[in-house]
């Protein structure tokens, strides 16, 4: 495996640490515990799919999206899926692909 699609993998599950629950056993079920390219991507896939599909906790150019959205485009380069690509277009477009006011501050530039 590539280091890239291992820190991929540890930024979206780190996004799911920011108060996420598994709804199930079963859905812990359908997770693989295998560490195989494929079975990680699938993971990643799953836990790409839970968090874009949750509502926003903050403003969306909020500097904790830093990493997820840092994660969902570097999925986007190795899925077979425009979705996670579309979702952060669709994102900078809200955003009116604009930075946050503070020129010189990391938190405002970060999700950029």
């Amino acid at each position: 495996m590539k280091p890239p699609a291992i820190l991929l993998a540890v930024a979206l599950v780190l996004s799911l640490r920011s108060g996420a629950a598994i709804e199930s056993k079963a859905e812990i079920a359908r997770i693989s515990g295998e560490f195989s390219p494929q079975a990680v991507l699938g993971t990643v896939k799953k836990a790409a799919d839970w968090q874009l599909a949750q509502p926003l906790r903050h403003p969306p150019a909020d500097w904790t999206y830093g990493a997820l959205y840092t994660g969902i485009m570097a999925l986007s380069d190795i899925a077979d899926d425009a979705k996670y690509h579309d979702a952060m277009v669709e994102m900078g477009e809200r955003q009116g692909w604009k930075l946050r006011p503070r020129t010189y501050h990391a938190d405002d530039q970060c999700v950029a």
